[in-house]
C-alpha cells in the first residue's frame, strides 16, 4: 500500500467509491442516508480507500435485505452504520483480531478489519464499533 500522506478532501474520495458500490446497494435493495460534508483528512489516499471499501463493504454483506445504511462524513469524523446482524457483545472485543471471523455463512477471510485497524493506527485515526445484536453496527473514526 502506498504510504506517502497527502492532504485531501474525503467527501470527494467516499462519493467515489459509494458509486463503484451502487450495483450492490441496488442488488440488496440498500436505502443510502447520506450527510457528507467536506472533510480533509492528512492520510495516503489508497490506504483510505481500502479502508472505507471494507467498512462500505462489510456493512452491505451484513446487512440485511432491505436494509438501511447511514454515513455521516464531517470535519474530523466519518460514520458507517447498517441495519444487519450486528456483533454480539462478547464478540465485539475482538473484531479488529487478523483472521477472526464470527458469521461463517458470509465469505471472507477475516483480514478486512485487522487490516483498517492498521491503517487508523498507521494514520492516527481513532475507530470504535456499536453495535447489537440482530440491529446492526456502526463504525466511528475520528482524526
Amino acid at each position: 500500500l502506498e504510504t506517502e500522506k497527502q492532504k485531501f478532501d474525503l467527501r470527494i474520495l467516499l462519493e467515489e467509491r459509494l458509486e463503484y458500490f451502487k450495483v450492490f446497494f441496488e442488488q440488496k435493495k440498500i436505502t443510502l442516508k447520506l450527510d457528507l460534508n467536506q472533510a480533509n483528512i492528512f492520510a495516503p489516499k489508497s490506504q483510505i480507500s481500502k479502508l472505507i471499501d471494507n467498512l462500505i463493504s462489510n456493512a452491505i454483506k451484513y446487512n440485511k435485505k432491505g436494509g438501511v445504511i447511514s454515513i455521516i462524513l464531517k470535519a474530523n469524523f466519518l460514520s458507517i452504520a447498517d441495519t444487519g446482524c450486528g456483533i454480539s457483545k462478547s464478540n465485539l472485543n475482538h473484531i479488529f483480531d487478523r483472521y477472526t471471523r464470527f458469521n461463517t455463512d458470509q465469505g471472507g477471510f477475516g483480514i478486512g478489519l485487522s487490516l483498517v485497524k492498521k491503517v487508523c493506527d498507521d494514520n492516527d485515526i481513532k475507530i470504535i464499533c456499536e453495535s447489537v445484536e440482530n440491529q446492526g453496527s456502526v463504525f466511528k473514526l475520528n482524526w
